[in-house]
């Protein structure tokens, strides 16, 4: 993009110039280039991070609702008045939009077949389906999760399917380790996943775990998923004792336990999980 926008600068300043055009006084030059730099330069920057975030059709469909916004400008700041012929066009124009945007927000949920297990006021929580294979990958492949949980990566999507064909087997049983895809409620994104695993010895108690992309960390998210996790295990499962265990370090996993009555009840060293050696935190809730 950098360098189509110089060499299409250059070829137009060239031709301007063999036509015999002349420069422009130097406060109309800085102005025509600030205009550039916001209607074109962020433009296309914060279109390309649209893109990255959202993806490609959702971004697509947004982008197309900039002409209307255009309109509405023009008619505000310059007073124009377009003629029968613009209304026209208009109605065709927003009923198109209409039904792309409704068809590239649904594109990603075709053909799965959800199957909600609990919800909370932001969340839903549900068995996994194999088309959540690539976003589950992605979001296991974040430097947080890899700093924090680094056992808890995938080699690649078919290793991340084989997965998702163990988890849903597992919550078709009901039988640990008991692992579920997390929604958000808005947009239908799979943004995390939660699940507990026994611990080995002890009847009636889990280990539980929980992950929020980071996107969408740092809104509470978390925290309200532990406690409805918490007690939908307690519930089903007839669960006495949960434990919680972070490595040293992660604070905003501590804060998310605590805030659910989790208490801190020791120190664990040389465990697989912690391949770095710093120690895991382990905290406790009794229900």
């Amino acid at each position: 993009m950098v360098i189509k926008g110089t060499f299409s600068g250059i070829g137009s300043f060239i031709v301007a110039l063999v036509i015999g055009e002349t420069l422009p006084a130097v406060q109309w030059l800085l102005c025509v280039l600030v205009l550039g730099f916001v209607a074109y330069g962020l433009s296309i920057h914060f279109y390309i991070m649209a893109q990255k975030d959202l993806g490609a059709a959702k971004t697509s469909a947004y982008y197309s609702i900039a002409p209307f916004l255009g309109v509405l400008f023009g008619m505000l700041l310059l007073g124009e008045r377009p003629g029968i012929q613009f209304y026209v066009a208009l109605v065709i124009m927003i009923i198109s939009t209409c039904f792309m945007v409704r068809d590239t927000l649904g594109v990603e949920n075709r053909g799965k077949t959800m199957e909600y297990i609990f919800e909370t006021e932001h969340l839903r929580i549900r068995k996994f389906v194999m088309e959540d294979a690539k976003s589950l990958y992605e979001n296991h492949l974040e430097e947080e999760v890899k700093r924090w949980i680094p056992n808890e990566s995938y080699a690649d999507i078919e290793e991340t399917q084989g997965a998702i064909n163990f988890y849903v087997d597992c919550v078709n049983n009901r039988h640990l380790p008991y692992v579920l895809a997390v929604d958000l409620r808005e947009t239908g994104e799979l943004i995390g996943d939660t699940g507990v695993n026994e611990v080995e010895g002890k009847a009636n108690e889990v280990e539980i775990g929980y992950g929020i992309c980071k996107k969408y960390s740092g809104k509470g998210y978390a925290t309200e998923l532990l406690n409805a996790m918490t007690e939908f295990i307690v519930s089903t499962f007839g669960i006495d004792v949960l434990y919680g265990r972070v490595m040293r370090g992660n604070n905003a996993s501590v804060r998310v336990l605590e805030k659910n009555g989790y208490i801190f009840v020791g120190e664990e060293f040389g465990a697989e999980d912690d391949p770095y050696g710093n120690g895991m935190l382990v905290y406790k809730k009794e229900c």
